[in-house]
């Protein structure tokens, strides 16, 4: 049986978006005022990567 790639990304679209994530995180992280709010900063990524990236 032939898998066409459509029908993987399809099953498989976290992997896809993964890196877009990640890169999100890591603009958030060179950003974010780490010295001023940590707890904020903190709290805003657990919140996006429990709630939103499952």
């Amino acid at each position: 049986m032939q898998v066409s790639l459509i029908d993987h990304a399809r099953s498989h679209w976290f992997y896809l978006l993964l890196p877009l994530w990640l890169a999100i995180a890591f603009g958030f992280r060179a950003t974010h005022p780490w010295t001023e709010s940590p707890a904020i900063g903190e709290a805003t990524a657990l919140f996006d990567w429990c709630v939103f990236v499952p």
